[in-house]
């Protein structure tokens, strides 16, 4: 199946060439063709993974899903490509008998927008993860799930032997909390060893305060990890070329333990 697959690969990158090569009727049918040919939605790059709407291949090319997914990938990328883990995972989501597909109500799949604020009057990025979630009415919207930013430092811990607050600083009116308060870049070596970050409280407050301005969103892509044994990124690719708009950007094999530990240590800021 994987040499197949292989074989697939092959035809595809046939079917660009000639596809550039043969077309001479003008340039409205070639730009009426890519703008068939790109992915542009994630709506549609749902539907085509899932070979709901297969892709209208030229040069008498057959549908397949198989095509309809190689179609889905940054081609431009020979080092995702060629790889023997893109085969793999080709190979097992191609297969109609694993029934995988992908659904806006599939849980582990998340929305990365890469946005601009102005923090301290100064320009800063930070990167909101975003999830759907059910509402009480089962009702789905996209949530704020977590974000991300060099604004929010991972807190650091001092040895407990030199900083700590003296169990009988009760007694002075806690002179060594006044001290640590002072010092301010210290103060998560003062707090539990059970404390965890909570970064998206801190973001929503400095939010409503105004003291992180929204400027822009940059960009964004999304990230998979619905189909059993596999994550993968999908980025949007905007140039003149038929292998544009979303398309998956990255594979990667992780069991379902990762996955676990990726959401919690990359998602939930559990330092």
């Amino acid at each position: 199946m994987v040499k197949h697959l292989f074989l697939v690969f092959v035809a595809f990158f046939i079917f660009i060439d000639l596809g550039k090569g043969q077309i001479t009727f003008g340039m409205d049918s070639i730009m009426l063709q890519r703008f068939d040919f790109e992915d542009k939605q994630i709506a549609e790059f749902f539907d085509r993974f899932n070979y709901k709407e297969p892709v209208k291949f030229a040069n008498n090319l057959k549908s397949t899903r198989a095509r309809n997914i190689i179609a889905l990938i940054n081609l431009k990328d020979t080092g995702l490509s060629h790889s023997p883990e893109t085969l793999n995972f080709l190979n097992l989501v191609s297969n109609d008998s694993n029934e995988v597909h992908l659904g806006f109500y599939d849980e582990n799949w998340y929305a990365i927008s890469h946005c601009s604020f102005s923090y301290l009057n100064k320009n800063c990025l930070i990167d909101i993860i975003l999830k759907p979630e059910a509402g009480l009415d089962s009702s789905y919207r996209w949530v704020i799930f977590d974000v991300k930013s060099d604004i929010f430092p991972a807190p650091t811990k001092a040895n407990r032997n030199i900083t700590f607050i003296n169990p009988m600083d009760h007694e002075v009116g806690f002179s060594e909390l006044s001290k640590a308060l002072i010092k301010r870049n210290s103060i998560f070596q003062y707090t539990s060893d059970s404390y965890r970050a909570d970064y998206l409280s801190a973001f929503l407050i400095m939010v409503k305060s105004g003291i992180l301005k929204f400027n822009q969103i940059n960009f964004v892509d999304f990230q998979f990890l619905q189909v059993k044994g596999w994550e993968f990124t999908v980025k949007n690719f905007n140039r003149s070329d038929y292998n544009s708009g979303w398309l998956i950007s990255s594979i990667k094999k992780m069991t379902e333990t990762e996955k676990h530990d990726y959401i919690k240590n990359h998602f939930m800021n559990n330092l």
